[in-house]
């Protein structure tokens, strides 16, 4: 009930009108995924914290909203926002979004049960089992390459880590600092049950993206680039990751 709520609530209601400042304004929508962005985390998550700072740098205040997935993705396209993070990029998705400069990437890894000899070090090794994958992101480029792995979405991070606790798949793909969050916070009792295959599967640049369809959305996606090149140099960017344990 809450999330048919939250999809018939009207944009003004979601994004009040700012206060008038001398600094540009812009609104941002995101969805919940710690421990890179959410609302509870402190700073709104290391992600959240690095697109305020790098904004702030040229003038900017930027307002999140944070909402389920598929709505900020909607609405970033229908421009009803000015844009959303973080998304991979893909280039069918340059129709609708524009990118920025590559953000803290996220680290793709297989996780598998201790007890299960799952090997790695080529796809080819991972024919025959079968592979928990979100349904909400977009496939490895490495998965997409090789339709002979056999895969199976889950709605959820947490599902695919309960799946595969139960054996109800042998592997899945999620990102190394989530599984990390989930299992310390939600399922300590995995701990000592669930491993990550090494090597990494792939690494994956996350992105702002800003609608085309917003008018100056150019001269904005520049100003976060120079932003974040500003903070890349002086230090700011590898302080706030060390801040959040990245």
């Amino acid at each position: 009930m809450t999330f048919l709520w939250l999809l018939l609530l009207p944009v003004a209601s979601l994004f009040p009108a700012p206060e008038q400042s001398g600094a540009r304004q812009l609104r941002l929508a995101s969805l919940e995924y710690p421990p890179y962005f959410g609302e509870a985390l402190p700073n709104q998550g290391v992600i959240s914290e690095i697109v305020r700072e790098v904004y702030a740098r040229v003038g900017y205040e930027v307002k999140i909203t944070f909402m389920p997935w598929f709505r900020s993705w909607k609405m970033t396209r229908e421009g009803a926002v000015d844009g959303m993070f973080t998304l991979w990029y893909r280039e069918e998705r340059e129709r609708w979004f524009a990118f920025s400069d590559p953000l803290p990437p996220n680290e793709l890894v297989l996780y598998k049960r201790r007890d299960t000899p799952i090997v790695f070090h080529h796809l080819e090794d991972l024919r025959g089992y079968r592979i928990g994958t979100h349904q909400g992101y977009a496939k490895p480029l490495r998965f997409v390459r090789a339709p002979y792995l056999k895969t199976e979405d889950a709605t959820t991070d947490e599902l695919n880590l309960r799946k595969v606790y139960h054996r109800r798949v042998d592997l899945i793909v999620i990102d190394r600092a989530v599984a990390r969050y989930l299992i310390t916070r939600k399922f300590p009792e995995y701990q000592d049950e669930l491993e990550a295959v090494e090597p990494a599967l792939e690494y994956e640049s996350q992105h702002l993206v800003l609608s085309r369809r917003v008018a100056g959305y150019q001269a904005r996606l520049a100003d976060f680039n120079e932003g974040l090149r500003l903070i890349t140099e002086d230090g700011t960017l590898a302080r706030i990751l060390e801040d959040h344990g990245f």
